[in-house]
């Protein structure tokens, strides 16, 4: 199978675990409301230890907080669990122009993160999930990594010529990451 060109590639998701015998797996997708993972779409897979390979996505259907998805190629529960952790990927091409007032998360990596007091938390350096929910990962000032988990509610205002994202934590998460 082909590979993407890297340069293009956007993370959407990643591979949880397997789901039965025939190779589906459980994905856990960033935007949930995004329409780019969909029957017969293209993507790539990056697997932990950096193998990567482009699959065609068979079936989808939504599963809880989950979609259950079958990809060509992934025909038995071995090859599945062979994919856990996985990385999703596509081409930035493929992703719709966001609305006005919101971002894709790929935009926001570097900026920098304060609260509305202007007080500085970090560098937005990347994000993952837990609990089945967003979470933005900063690095300090002094190096140190700062858990911070996506709430709509808290983020303030995106400054995006500036670089800037201004969120609203609640008292008692900054001393619970240092």
């Amino acid at each position: 199978m082909n590979i993407m060109s890297q340069d293009q590639l956007i993370s959407i998701g990643e591979i949880y675990r397997e789901h039965g015998v025939h190779g589906d797996v459980k994905v856990y997708v960033y935007n949930p409301d995004s329409q780019v993972l969909k029957k017969g779409g293209q993507l790539q897979i990056t697997k932990e230890n950096g193998d990567s390979f482009t699959s065609k996505i068979l079936q989808i259907k939504p599963l809880q907080k989950w979609f259950l998805v079958s990809f060509d190629g992934i025909d038995t529960m071995e090859k599945a669990q062979s994919l856990r952790k996985a990385s999703l990927q596509v081409e930035s091409a493929q992703l719709s122009r966001p609305k006005k007032g919101e971002y894709y998360f790929f935009d926001l990596v570097g900026f920098e993160v304060v609260t509305p007091a202007k007080k500085i938390l970090g560098k937005l350096k990347g994000m993952t999930h837990g609990g089945g929910q967003g979470v933005f990962i900063l690095e300090t000032d002094s190096g140190k990594e700062m858990l911070v988990p996506i709430v709509s509610g808290w983020i303030c205002k995106v400054e995006k010529e500036n670089k800037i994202l201004v969120i609203d934590i609640p008292e008692g998460l900054e001393e619970i990451n240092t």
